[in-house]
């Protein structure tokens, strides 16, 4: 019984969606044609436009940062796997006195 109403409720819905009529529409609502290709434009522009010399220095700035850290993990890490030599709190006693008196 909750079947049949399960399927007459989507068909109604089915038949509601497709027999509304469909408008040609821009992509946004409320605007031209000839805004949108306005920002096409503009957004292409931006897109396909070089980088300026400061980009430029800034983006060679923040790759030589990255490398500097990374070198300095490197560093560290090959540190902490190279055991270094560990003193103990034992006390060496003094070697005896060796005589050349022959």
């Amino acid at each position: 019984m909750a079947e049949q109403f399960l399927s007459a409720v989507s068909m109604a819905g089915q038949e509601a969606s497709s027999s509304a009529p469909r408008r040609k529409t821009s992509s946004r609502r409320g605007r031209s044609a000839s805004q949108d290709a306005a920002d096409n434009i503009r957004a292409k522009a931006i897109y396909s436009r070089k980088t300026s010399k400061a980009e430029e220095k800034d983006a060679d700035r923040r790759m030589k940062g990255l490398e500097k850290k990374i070198s300095k993990m490197q560093k560290k890490a090959q540190q902490e796997s190279i055991p270094s030599p560990v003193l103990t709190d034992t006390v060496v006693p003094p070697a005896p006195p060796v005589s050349f008196a022959g």
